[in-house]
């Protein structure tokens, strides 16, 4: 079973190396979208010789962009070409499908430029080879959703830089006690002191440059497993940056023995009864613990204190002719900037005023994704016990918006929100297909497909694509760890 374990790191001192070597692999994404459009553009002027409907399609499509440069502000136009583009490529896809010999031609094109582009690149092969499977998953959503490939977002400042452990002296993967002993080159992590504090130094680019920062191991690893791929990862919250240390595992974990020979309905609900109740199967019931219902609580009291605090200062310093329009503004980040830089010119209380909602918007954010990330670790749990210990489920559906419209502006919306029971829906999806454990709707349909009863065919394509993978790992992978 590939399971991720994730772990919180502080805040490295040196991050020139990790930052420059995400920025060739942004460089190498936007050269393969660059492609991309131009293969898809090149495409379409073929198509648009042998077919009508797509030469249509074209001259309706520059009729609309500049009518849109002459109206730029009107939604209406974004949405109208918008679903151009959509009908432009189900045209193109069905075109494909009957001039296969033009489809190889590009195909082929597509998978020679990939090559090139990865040869090209000035990153490390451990993170291109990352890239190249995000833009293969990507392609591939695209083209099931009708959509279309998009250049990196500039305003965008997470990031992901990864490290793949192809095989050790003790086989593949690492076990867990070679990061500690120095077993995998380029990562290695110091013992954790009592605390769980250990120090991680990781290698990041081709030239060996490396980064080391701090890491909380607040659990273990389980003994057997191995260690697939290093990945450190790095997201804003508030005006800092989180940075994390994620494991992928690959772990062998025996199922328990299964109570039910047969499916066993499930209800989601949403009461605060000792907890809040949001799962029953038969006599047995599944509740938020009253801690955690306590942490939400908590995080609401300081939006609204946060909230209060920003209406009293309007209040008090609106017509300050510094202060006033900077609390006017609707960014918090502009706001606490702001005034930072302008306090020789603001008054005390208002300066003692920051100082205290600056800690509340910097707590909050930790706060909730802290409390949310719990509620996740709690659903898989549960999910992962229920998939062992059932032959099968039968799942309710659960319309959320109709739900939302009904509840809207009542007591049991708060509570609905709280329980998330959507997602815990999809984590007993996802945990029973794992587990091999089928998953039925109140027809009697199974939903999630379950390796066993998927067919010879699904199997041959599985084998196919994985021997695929291989071969281009042989041909892409550098030297193993």
């Amino acid at each position: 079973m590939i399971l991720e374990y994730a772990y919180g790191c502080w805040p490295p001192e040196v991050t020139d190396h990790a930052f420059a070597e995400h920025q060739r692999c942004i460089d190498l994404w936007n050269e393969l979208v660059r492609l991309e459009h131009a293969r898809e553009a090149d495409l379409l002027l073929i198509a648009q010789e042998d077919s009508a409907d797509l030469a249509d399609i074209a001259k309706r499509i520059n009729a609309l962009q500049e009518r849109i440069g002459e109206q730029s502000s009107n939604r209406a136009l974004y949405r109208e070409l918008r679903a151009l583009h959509q009908d432009q490529r189900r045209l193109l896809w069905s075109w494909t499908r009957d001039h296969k010999a033009i489809d190889e031609q590009f195909k082929l094109r597509q998978r020679a430029e990939k090559t090139h582009a990865r040869q090209t690149s000035l990153s490390w092969w451990h993170n291109y080879n990352r890239v190249l499977m995000s833009y293969e998953s990507a392609r591939s959503m695209c083209a099931r959703k009708n959509r279309r490939l998009r250049f990196r977002d500039p305003a965008r400042d997470d990031g992901v830089l990864a490290f793949q452990i192809q095989r050790t002296r003790t086989g593949l993967g690492a076990a867990p006690a070679e990061l500690f002993s120095n077993g995998v080159s380029g990562v290695q992590i110091s013992a954790p002191n009592a605390r769980g504090k250990a120090l991680l130094s990781m290698r990041v680019d081709r030239e060996a440059n490396r980064i080391v920062l701090p890491v909380w191991l607040h659990r273990p690893l389980p003994p057997q497993c191995r260690i697939k791929v290093v990945q450190l990862v790095w997201r804003r919250r508030a005006d800092r940056l989180r940075w994390q240390l994620c494991l992928t595992i690959d772990t062998c974990e025996q199922s328990r023995v299964r109570e039910a020979e047969q499916r066993v309905p499930v209800e989601f609900d949403w009461i605060d009864r000792e907890g809040l109740e949001v799962m029953r199967i038969s006599e047995r019931v599944w509740r938020l613990p009253l801690q955690w219902m306590q942490r939400l609580d908590q995080v609401e009291r300081m939006q609204g204190e946060l909230d209060a605090a920003l209406k009293e200062a309007r209040r008090r310093w609106g017509g300050h002719e510094i202060a006033g329009p900077i609390l006017a503004m609707s960014h918090w980040r502009e706001r606490i900037e702001l005034i930072a830089l302008s306090r020789p010119r603001l008054p005390e209380e208002l300066i003692k005023w920051w100082v205290h909602v600056r800690r509340l918007w910097l707590g909050i954010p930790g706060a909730r994704a802290h409390a949310l990330g719990h509620r996740r670790e709690i659903y898989r749990q549960w999910a992962r016990d229920v998939a062992c210990a059932y032959a099968g489920l039968e799942l309710p559906e659960l319309n959320i918006a109709r739900i939302a419209h009904e509840d809207r502006g009542t007591v049991p919306n708060s509570a609905r929100h709280r329980g998330a029971v959507h997602l815990l829906r999809a984590e007993l999806i996802h945990q029973c297909t794992k587990a091999g454990t089928p998953v039925y709707d109140a027809s009697g349909k199974v939903i999630n497909a379950p390796a066993a009863q998927k067919s010879s065919s699904w199997a041959r394509r599985r084998a196919a694509n994985k021997q695929g993978s291989q071969n281009r790992a042989q041909s892409n992978d550098g030297p193993s760890a």
